[in-house]
């Protein structure tokens, strides 16, 4: 080896490689060691990515990991659900969940099982923005589910099955669905985490609601110390999407993307801006007369003061609504204004016999009942359905108040009642408070009506597919989930007595779930879907001799008089009902108030972190309903509703609020996927509907003084009237006895109507 020159700083036996026969591998190992190094710096990034899903036409076999927890004996324990996924060529393109024989010997865990693997398909098909056309579910293993805790993993495996992505290995998920798709939480999260590691599991998914669970000393333990104490590693996510991501490390496609706040505007706009204004006369007339200023409050009894009050704050809500154009707001802050000033003058006369009130409540009732089934735009199709769900949620929320006023005065009076005569003079004030209101609201009845006939007027019907079928499985869905609910509501019974007798929804809901069972039954008897399970409890609690839900006021009216369209938009509503009474009872800490008949929620963070992202999700179902050409007008109106109710102080109306995002975006899913369910031979290719929004940055336009009209977004010389028709006559009418007068309806519609 040369000598290293005089003066040369560097090691002795040093070899140059440009001067060397060297020189060629030198350069050589060099590049090779670059490349490696590139490629060692740039691999692990591209494999993080996850790879986008795709699915496959083979049949698929999958064992799920599931978590479950006894309520009966405390335990949890690890089981597994074993799907086979089928491609099946049909002409209805019919998704059937099928069980065998062995689990079809096993009511109890076939129908149960039913419930969680229906609505797992449901959430799996939203998540992946694609229907399960054409496609088998065969359940060839499961366990007896506990609570709806089972479906996030169940809908994560279905997504598996049909990308024939493999399970990894000692990994699971422990988490609920819920009706924004985020993940819910899971009863005794805690000991879930402890079977699974008594099982071998490596890895779990956890929803980021539910970073906390109660250990045995009743202290709370972050879920994440405790798995990482048990060896094992605790993921988070918020919804089904993330969860499917981190699970599976593939990537669903990326959620429709809603870029302008959704706003009604031209036909709809004026409507309502039409019935503010006439809603607004009565109050302004009377608007000198009250007692606005604190003296004159003061003098006034208690009672007396608080609903002056609520009458003042609801007009000057209605006002500021009005002048910053969120009409539908309005339009409620002044009828609840109107519902109030009919009580006080109710109040000042001598308080009515309890039988009195009791007919005036079952004609109210009566009415509910006709209008929700006997509908005279129900079209078949989707636009009308979505008119139908929001009128029937309006009509809900009066009913509710009735029933839970009836269910309290028949307590006070019933023959083995102890109540004394102050409370039983309660009891008829209250229900004499929501007959009053129940009346004075059914003066705004045919808004709904006229909101139906205008739509049809501007925007084109769109035909469901295949909607009988869904209504079919999402019944039965509802009804499993609800006995869960009453189980668990009836296990906590001694702590929860004094809201289980005077929650007035509570109530109402379980009436109408017994109706629904009674629904289902008689349809079974006609062959028109698979006969009930044998042991199908009936559905609704009753925590004693006392409680005694209100029976309808006549009998419940066949399915038939609703198109199959409608009742899978109108089971939305009472999907999120369900839903909302559980976060209630079971999640949120929350108390009934029976002398003020709302709620108070201690855990008021989570209520607020729900419903962020119960916001992002309504503006996710608006943007899948414009997918599915749907004018989203209607979930335009429900998403103002539920930001302003989001945005009160009261926990009440944040609560409902969050149930209405809930609707907003199920509604708009639905549409979408009923609308893709399969195209008929002359239907073409769905394309984004056109939809009237305004920016974020942009603020709404104010309207003028309530004295004067905004300038009609219509034809000149055309009018709201116009385009709205009088509405048939039909078995719906009521008999002038029972109800007040409503105002006159409008005048006929025109032939031809034009609009920009």
């Amino acid at each position: 080896m040369p000598d290293v020159q005089a003066g040369n700083q560097g090691y002795s036996g040093f070899v140059d490689p440009y001067d060397s026969p060297y020189r060629f591998a030198s350069v050589l190992r060099t590049l090779l060691l670059l490349a490696s190094l590139a490629l060692f710096s740039i691999g692990p990034c591209e494999a993080a990515e996850p790879l986008p899903l795709t699915k496959i036409g083979t049949p698929v076999d999958i064992q799920i990991p599931v978590v479950l927890y006894r309520a009966e004996d405390g335990q949890a324990k690890m089981d597994t659900v074993q799907l086979k996924r089928e491609f099946i060529k049909s002409e209805d393109g019919s998704s059937i969940v099928h069980f065998t024989p062995e689990l079809l010997a096993n009511r109890q865990i076939s129908d149960l099982l039913h419930s969680q693997i229906w609505l797992a398909t449901v959430a799996s098909a939203i998540a992946w923005q694609d229907p399960w056309l054409e496609t088998r579910w065969t359940v060839e293993k499961a366990p007896l589910p506990d609570e709806p805790g089972m479906g996030a993993v169940v809908a994560v495996g279905m997504v598996a099955a049909s990308s024939g992505t493999p399970w990894p290995p000692n990994t699971t998920l422990i988490g609920s669905l819920t009706p924004d798709g985020s993940l819910g939480p899971a009863t005794e999260i805690l000991k879930r985490v402890e079977a699974a590691s008594r099982a071998g599991i490596k890895k779990i998914i956890v929803p980021s609601f539910q970073r906390f669970g109660v250990g045995t000393d009743g202290a709370l333990t972050g879920v994440e110390a405790y798995a990482q104490k048990l060896g094992i590693e605790c993921v988070l996510a918020d919804d089904l999407n993330e969860a499917t991501e981190r699970l599976l490390n593939r990537s669903l496609p990326a959620k429709p993307q809603l870029a302008k706040t959704p706003r009604y505007e031209g036909a709809v706009f004026e409507l309502l801006g039409q019935r503010c204004r006439q809603l607004m006369q009565p109050l302004d007339a009377q608007r000198a007369s009250w007692p606005t200023n604190a003296v004159d409050l003061e003098r006034l009894p208690a009672s007396t003061k608080k609903m002056w009050e609520n009458v003042i704050a609801n007009d000057e809500s209605g006002r500021g609504a009005y002048r910053l154009g969120q009409l539908y707001i309005a339009r409620e802050k002044f009828n609840a204004a109107r519902s109030e000033l009919r009580v006080l003058a109710a109040s000042a006369n001598p308080l009515p016999e309890a039988t009195v009130l009791e007919d005036r409540a079952n004609a109210i009732r009566k009415k509910v009942l006709l209008e929700l089934d006997h509908s005279v735009f129900d079209q078949n199709d989707l636009q009308s359905a979505l008119v139908l769900a929001e009128k029937a949620d309006w009509l809900y929320h009066i009913n509710a108040r009735v029933e839970g006023a009836q269910l309290l005065v028949r307590q006070a009076f019933g023959s083995r009642s102890d109540a004394t005569e102050e409370q039983k003079q309660g009891a008829r004030r209250l229900l004499l408070d929501a007959v009053e209101r129940a009346e004075a609201l059914f003066q705004d009845l045919d808004f709904y009506s006229q909101l139906g006939n205008v739509l049809r007027s501007v925007s084109q019907a769109r035909p469901a597919y295949h909607a009988s079928r869904w209504i079919r499985q999402l019944m039965p869905a509802e009804l499993t989930s609800a006995e869960f609910f009453s189980k668990e509501v009836a296990r906590r019974a001694n702590a929860l007595r004094e809201s289980l007798l005077f929650d007035p929804r509570l109530a109402t809901q379980s009436r109408i779930l017994q109706e629904q069972m009674s629904q289902w039954e008689e349809e079974a008897a006609k062959d028109l879907i698979p006969p009930p399970p044998a042991n199908l409890q009936p559905v609704g609690f009753v925590p004693g001799p006392a409680y005694a839900p209100p029976k309808p006021a006549i009998p419940s009216t066949p399915p038939e008089t609703l198109s199959d369209v409608a009742r899978c938009l109108t089971w939305v509503n009472q999907f999120c009902e369900l839903e909302i009474l559980e976060r209630k009872y079971l999640h949120l800490d929350a108390e009934f108030q029976p002398r003020t008949q709302d709620w108070k929620i201690k855990d008021d963070v989570a209520l607020q972190k729900m419903a962020r992202f119960a916001e992002g999700a309504a503006r996710e179902g608006i943007a899948s309903a414009q997918r599915a050409q749907i004018q989203p007008l209607i979930l335009a109106l429900i998403y103002e509703k539920a930001s302003y109710l989001s945005d009160s102080p009261k926990e009440d109306d944040r609560l409902e609020g969050l149930r209405q995002y809930w609707r907003c975006r199920l509604l708009g899913e639905l549409c979408h996927q009923l609308r893709s369910e399969k195209k008929g031979p002359n239907e073409p290719e769905p394309q984004p509907a056109p939809t009237e929004v305004a920016s974020n940055n942009v603020a709404p336009t104010p309207l003028p003084a309530p004295a004067d009209a905004p300038s009609s977004p219509l034809p000149a010389g055309m009018t709201i009237e116009t385009i709205v028709e009088k509405p048939p006559t039909s078995v719906k009418a009521i008999d002038a006895a029972d109800m007040p007068d409503e105002p006159p309806p409008p005048s006929v519609r025109a032939e031809a109507v034009i609009l920009p």
